[in-house]
């Protein structure tokens, strides 16, 4: 009798038994899926294949069920434990809201603590800025604590959600731990939400962070005047009390709008980029309640232009204009004290350095978010 021809199965896919008789006994390897009996494909990114035709999303990303091998990264990852669910109480597009009276940390909605213990850790938070700002401050060359905020700026740019960029696990876990110091607005946020037991707008987010480099420059100086007050009455005067206080409160203030700009731009950046999260329909990825094709979002785009170009060029215009008219005070004790960390690290002819590094830290931060968001936005 003639013997059986046995064929081989498609591409990537494997027969369940040895004595398969049909074609659809054919089913994809683990890592990649497809209708039994046909060519298999890769397992998109964010993607879990176990094998055979099922595909959900992997640990970190959100998907939508009735669209296949559409997976989307969360923030934080701890958010969507994959299999398309979400951690514990978390709800809406990629597990981005929590219900009243919870605010999300690593992924979990938690329980506000009270109005007294918020308004206490928002006190914390908001003096130990300002500590911190009036510590560095003492330092006369700031090129190390300069190099640092880059640094952490490029990389939480790296890690932001939407660029899904393929890199190692203890990489990309290491560029998600960054992201955090670049989020300032995130105590606000939550405080605010947790003080008034109701949901915070975008709009209001965006207020917020709007008010972080004056509201905390006006701390710093109100710090350095409450410090200089305590000493006059104590006793202890320093020279020229009324001059170095005067100092003090100009450089350390001028220092927290320096290094808050970098942070803000990196959080306005985001407002340029939409994902499609239902077929046809753009969702703003910072945010998935906001659709891209309304009102609402041109008014969240336009506020994201006016704070780009304010923080992100004007502020530089202004130090590069003053440190034009004023070269001839460069030597002046005073003034170094009070504006020398714009220009000592550099060499006398390229004064004006340090608001190229500003513009093109703007440049780096926003241009991602912006190139990403172009082609799904319009």
């Amino acid at each position: 009798t003639q013997q059986p021809f046995c064929y081989p199965c498609p591409y990537q896919s494997a027969a369940l038994t040895v004595a398969s008789l049909q074609l659809s006994d054919c089913q994809c390897l683990p890592g990649w899926y497809g209708p039994h009996g046909n060519d298999c494909t890769l397992c998109p990114l964010g993607g879990s294949c176990p094998g055979g035709s099922e595909v959900v999303p992997a640990f970190g990303y959100w998907g939508n069920p009735k669209y296949l091998a559409s997976f989307f990264p969360c923030s934080p990852k701890e958010a969507c434990p994959g299999n398309y669910t979400c951690a514990a109480n978390a709800f809406q597009r990629l597990c981005s809201e929590c219900p009243l009276d919870t605010f999300i940390s690593s992924g979990v909605c938690k329980e506000c603590p009270s109005r007294a213990a918020t308004s206490a850790a928002l006190a914390f938070v908001a003096v130990g800025i300002t500590v911190t700002v009036a510590a560095i401050g003492k330092t006369r060359s700031l090129w190390g604590v300069k190099f640092i905020v880059s640094f952490t700026s490029i990389l939480a740019t790296m890690s932001s959600p939407g660029y899904a960029i393929p890199w190692p696990y203890f990489f990309s876990t290491f560029l998600a731990s960054m992201g955090p110091f670049l989020d300032v607005g995130m105590p606000f946020s939550w405080a605010t939400k947790c003080l008034y037991e109701t949901d915070v707008s975008l709009l209001s987010k965006l207020i917020l962070l709007s008010l972080v480099p004056p509201v905390g420059a006006g701390c710093i100086v109100l710090y350095f005047v409450f410090w200089s007050t305590c000493r006059f009455l104590s006793g202890k005067k320093i020279g020229n009390q009324k001059e170095f206080m005067k100092s003090r409160c100009i450089r350390n203030g001028l220092l927290f709008i320096f290094f808050s700009v970098s942070p803000v731009c990196y959080k306005v950046a985001s407002l340029f980029h939409c994902v499609q999260l239902d077929f046809g329909i753009y969702y703003l990825a910072v945010d998935p309640t906001v659709r891209c094709d309304t009102g609402e979002y041109i008014t969240y785009r336009n506020g994201g232009v006016f704070l780009l170009v304010l923080y992100g060029f004007c502020v530089p215009l202004c130090m590069l204009f003053w440190l034009v008219t004023n070269q001839k005070h460069f030597n002046d004790e005073r003034f170094k004290m009070r504006y020398g960390f714009l220009y000592e690290d550099y060499k006398q002819k390229f004064f004006f350095w340090e608001t190229i590094e500003m513009v093109r830290k703007l440049f780096f931060t926003a241009s991602m978010a912006i190139l990403y968001g172009i082609d799904e936005s319009t």
